[in-house]
């Protein structure tokens, strides 16, 4: 079994994932805002330090070492300091909407009313451009060629 098929039968396919996180990963360059906000999505659902950096140097080619240090830095940080990830966000795929990485509830609330409205997420390539789509089918053909 190869790291995407790993990963989907860990959190679920890749269709169900928010569709920025799939831009995040396959079509661009990794700075610092995208790996922490990638880190938070993996660890959040589950998916191990390892997997995660097999995940990022499979889809994200310009990845370099500094990032896989970086990433395993972020665990690390995460797992031993509940402190550390009180106001990281990430999109849970189990409960469908937006969570603190300390299991927090985040509430999105209507600036005119003030009151709780829900946001709809854009999911696997329903939020991508054409050449997004293109960029990501790309990585599969070299990985599965």
């Amino acid at each position: 079994m190869d790291i995407f098929e790993t990963v989907e039968e860990e959190i679920g396919p890749f269709n169900t994932w928010p569709s920025y996180i799939l831009k995040y990963l396959f079509c661009k360059q990794l700075n610092t805002y995208r790996r922490t906000v990638l880190c938070a999505f993996f660890y959040g659902n589950g998916v191990s330090t390892s997997r995660t950096l097999e995940l990022i140097k499979a889809c994200a080619p310009s990845s370099n070492l500094a990032d896989r240090f970086a990433i395993i830095n972020q665990f690390t940080q995460w797992d031993k300091s509940p402190q550390a990830r009180s106001d990281k966000r990430y999109f849970n795929l189990i409960l469908n909407e937006m969570r603190n990485l300390n299991g927090g509830r985040i509430k999105t609330f209507s600036p005119n009313t003030g009151v709780p409205i829900s946001v709809r997420w854009q999911k696997g390539f329903d939020g991508l451009q054409q050449h997004q789509i293109s960029k990501i089918t790309s990585v599969f053909r070299k990985w599965y060629a």
